[in-house]
């Protein structure tokens, strides 16, 4: 399948042309490596980058893109996954931002495609490892990136919300207070 733009006629010997076009010239993509806290390196586009504040905000105080860039705070798992967020939702003009209101964020639902990142970041058991998304959201917070913070609170909160106390504790592994420290809570 090719558009009309692409087909013209070649007035030297008639013939079309098909996905030539003579003043097209591309641009080289600009690119950004990052190195992680493990030292896992990734080479993602800046379009892809600049969905992190923190990114946008270091390109634009270096006015271009730096020699690699270590990222502190982030592991080498988070910093994929965050790129392959960062990727699919680089043009998506319904990724929730800091503009959302607090209850237009609430009642956001989460669409198919991050149903399905979540759900690939689970054990074998088919439970969120509240481990990776924990750490997700550290990262995601970091590099503040403000869609996937949406995301990865909503998923924790749909994890742990139809559990018990006792349940959630374990999930989190905080220690269940001795009945001193409930005192103390309850004052």
């Amino acid at each position: 399948m090719f558009h009309r733009a692409n087909l013209r006629n070649n007035s030297k010997n008639g013939r079309s042309q098909v996905g030539q076009n003579r003043n097209s010239k591309k641009k080289p993509v600009a690119k950004l490596t990052l190195i992680t806290e493990d030292n896992e390196s990734f080479t993602v586009c800046k379009k892809v980058a600049e969905m992190s504040m923190f990114f946008k905000n270091m390109l634009q105080d270096t006015e271009g893109i730096p020699a690699p860039f270590i990222v502190p705070n982030v592991s080498g798992y988070d910093l994929k996954k965050i790129i392959e967020y960062c990727s699919y939702h680089c043009l998506d003009t319904d990724c929730p931002n800091d503009n959302d209101s607090l209850r237009s964020r609430r009642d956001r639902k989460i669409g198919h495609w991050d149903e399905t990142f979540v759900r690939n970041i689970i054990n074998k058991d088919g439970d969120p490892v509240i481990d990776n998304l924990v750490g997700l959201t550290k990262a995601a917070y970091f590099l503040d990136i403000p869609g996937l913070i949406w995301l990865m609170t909503k998923s924790i909160a749909n994890t742990i919300d139809p559990k018990p106390i006792a349940e959630i504790r374990e999930i989190f592994n905080v220690p269940v207070p001795s009945e001193r420290e409930e005192e103390i809570l309850q004052r």
